[in-house]
């Protein structure tokens, strides 16, 4: 009985610790905006940016996008990331589809959120 309480503990333990870890990690904001290959006069949707949807999905669910999306009043779009330091927001950045193929170019910069609410940055799913 005390070693299933022991193990329970440790695992309790270990489970906090990875929630620290990931809690502790640095945001990041990619600023995107038009590329080279961005195609003028061409709405968002009809440009080449399938490859980069799905990788910026497969980042949300792996826990590295908190969120992201186009801008409603410019050629562009905003992601934030968590990431262990700059140079991982980098790596993260030069991995997107978008960018390797020129359509999208973006700024990165370390960010520390100092205001906020409760309220959930997307609408619940039905």
């Amino acid at each position: 009985m005390a070693q299933k309480i022991f193990v329970a503990i440790l695992a309790a333990a270990a489970l906090a610790a990875a929630s620290a870890a990931a809690a502790a990690q640095p945001f990041f904001l990619l600023i995107y905006s038009p590329g080279p290959a961005w195609k003028p006069g061409v709405p968002v949707a009809q440009q080449a940016l399938a490859p980069h949807g799905k990788y910026m999905q497969s980042l949300a669910a792996d826990g590295r996008l908190v969120a992201g999306g186009p801008l409603l009043d410019a050629d562009g779009g905003m992601a934030i990331l968590h990431a262990a330091d700059l140079a991982a927001a980098r790596a993260i950045l030069a991995g997107d589809p978008a960018v390797q193929a020129g359509v999208m170019k973006a700024e990165v910069h370390a960010w520390a959120p100092a205001f906020g609410s409760n309220d959930p940055l997307l609408p619940p799913k039905p």
